[in-house]
């Protein structure tokens, strides 16, 4: 939120509803740059929906006693949303909850049986998701890695880069709306590594904020028993 406020003061692209994260409830259904943000705004109302129901004990009961189960259940209800023969109640966004509970199951599989199980759930309710066969071909691809390769070899010169970017991703995924749209024209290539490199520069940024103001906080603390 903070990062959109920030994008909001230096451009004329997003409005308070991008700020508040409530563009995909009450903004408009066109397609603009204002939409930009709406997988930040849906991630938010699928992590606060999940800590309330699991703040319901039956919830949490359920959830520890068939951890597997579990996400099978909200991945069927999702699915519903996925094949619209329900309506998410959210207007301008598509409908990702079932994704949720697929990566959710994906992390729950532990023997082989259910990794077959959530690999042909994939399989199956993948294409034709997103109108674009490669993008779907990747997705499906990354979600059997992860369910049947427990890691990857990486060479040693690219460990550290690796980490960096998979750490900064929702980071960059914000601050690339700024970046790549300046330099795109001048070469595409060049805008791709500008938004990686800013996106993971404001990823520190905000990692070291926390310990930074804890620090303040002590120092302040100090002055005053002084």
């Amino acid at each position: 939120m903070a990062f959109i406020g920030f994008a909001y003061l230096i451009t004329d692209r997003y409005s308070p509803a991008n700020i508040v994260l409530l563009h995909a409830i009450i903004g408009p259904e066109e397609v603009t740059t204002r939409s930009h943000f709406w997988f930040i705004e849906v991630l938010v109302y699928v992590l606060v929906s999940m800590t309330v129901l699991l703040a319901l004990p039956w919830a949490s009961r359920a959830e520890k006693g068939f951890p597997f189960l579990f996400p099978l259940v909200l991945l069927a209800a999702g699915l519903l949303t996925r094949y619209e023969i329900l309506e998410p109640g959210i207007p301008h966004t598509t409908p990702i909850f079932w994704l949720f509970a697929l990566g959710w199951a994906v992390a729950r599989a532990r023997h082989i049986l259910q990794r077959g199980a959530v690999s042909v759930v994939a399989a199956l309710t993948i294409p034709g998701f997103f109108d674009d066969p490669a993008r779907e071909l990747t997705v499906l691809a990354g979600i059997l890695l992860l369910l049947w390769l427990p890691s990857l070899p990486v060479p040693a010169g690219l460990r550290r880069l690796t980490v960096l970017l998979a750490s900064a991703s929702l980071h960059i995924y914000l601050v690339h709306w700024l970046v790549y749209p300046l330099l795109v024209e001048l070469s595409p290539a060049l805008a791709v590594v500008a938004s990686l490199a800013a996106g993971s520069a404001y990823w520190a940024l905000c990692s070291l904020a926390p310990t930074a103001l804890a620090r303040a906080r002590t120092w302040r603390l100090s002055l005053s028993k002084s």
